[in-house]
């Protein structure tokens, strides 16, 4: 089979291809830093648009960091959603204070209640962050080595 029969498969993907792969896990990278989630969804495309392209181990690393991406949002989300909760109480007693003119009285049992909520949203934000900079870490040194991802 000759070099330009499409039915080859290449052993190692044209420099371009590895270029893009390293371009979409830099803006994966960057756009982990938090309130800045815009990079990440540019690296996203990249790997949508790439995906399938080439016939090599670099599939694997666009379905990588795809699914790199879309776990992480999910599991921020539920986090955040944790700590979004943890705060239905003291606003509850907020609006319950309102109501009676005159009176201040702060809920203790609400407002630790908030704090362990928050805490265990805060730890779970933390914890996602790690578990991305580790596949990312992961994946470029896969990368690099020229090996699949699992």
């Amino acid at each position: 089979m000759s070099a330009n029969d499409p039915g080859t498969v290449d052993a190692v993907p044209p420099t371009r291809e590895f270029t893009a792969l390293w371009a979409a896990y830099g803006l994966h990278a960057i756009g982990f830093v938090p309130m800045l989630i815009w990079p990440a969804i540019v690296g996203l495309v990249i790997n949508y648009a790439k995906r399938g392209d080439s016939v090599s181990f670099l599939d694997s690393h666009h379905r990588w960091l795809i699914r790199t991406f879309w776990f992480a949002l999910l599991w921020y989300a539920l986090a955040f959603g944790v700590i979004v909760a943890s705060a239905w109480p003291v606003v509850a007693a907020a609006i319950r204070s309102a109501a009676t003119p005159g009176v201040l009285s702060i809920d203790w049992g609400a407002l630790f209640a908030t704090i362990g909520g928050a805490t265990v949203g805060a730890l779970g934000i933390v914890a996602v962050w790690a578990w991305v900079i580790y596949r990312l870490i992961r994946g470029g040194l896969r990368l690099q080595d020229a090996r699949p991802v699992p």
